[in-house]
């Protein structure tokens, strides 16, 4: 499992956490982000479809 940790959440930092969270052992732990606009981008990208939010 690799745990991740971002620092910002929009252009290449976005584009690097989309890109790993293919992966089954991809967990993201963290992201620090001041603008809640690109923080919700991430956690509604990584959501599945048919489940709740698990970002509550």
């Amino acid at each position: 499992m690799v745990n991740h940790a971002s620092f910002w959440a929009n252009g290449m930092a976005f584009a690097d956490i989309s890109r790993f969270a293919r992966d089954d052992n991809f967990n993201l732990v963290a992201v620090a982000e001041v603008d809640g606009a690109r923080l919700d981008r991430v956690f509604n990208s990584l959501q599945e479809p048919t489940s709740g939010s698990q970002f509550e």
